[in-house]
């Protein structure tokens, strides 16, 4: 799942959560969280992040980043968070990471890999 702007007070946060929690109901082992086109993110943003962390952990979900901004990595080790979320540097490396254990990962959600053109772009 693409994510593009600012994560802050004010509104941003309830979209990522509304989309995440979308994606969760298709029941994935794994969901991808492309953050290379997130400018700022703050303590809302931070807080919403955590509160998907939990719910994809309660389904059996790992939630993983793809290309945070170094600052975006910064603030999530500052909140205590920086362990939680496995981080790639790219969507190939996402998914060349489900490819090697896809036996015991049968159901990865990534929607712009697989093709889903609702994939949701969140400003």
């Amino acid at each position: 799942m693409e994510v593009a702007g600012r994560l802050t007070t004010g509104g941003a946060e309830s979209v990522l959560r509304q989309a995440v929690d979308r994606a969760l109901a298709e029941a994935p082992t794994s969901l991808f969280l492309d953050f290379a086109r997130v400018s700022v993110m703050d303590t809302a943003g931070v807080g919403e992040l955590a509160a998907s962390y939990v719910k994809a952990k309660d389904v059996g979900c790992e939630l993983a980043l793809i290309a945070p901004r170094s600052r975006i990595e910064t603030l999530l080790t500052l909140c205590g968070l920086g362990d939680f979320f496995p981080v790639f540097n790219s969507k190939v490396d996402a998914l060349e990471s489900t490819r090697k254990w896809s036996t015991l990962v049968p159901n990865v959600l990534y929607p712009e890999i697989d093709g889903d053109p609702s994939s949701p772009v969140l400003n």
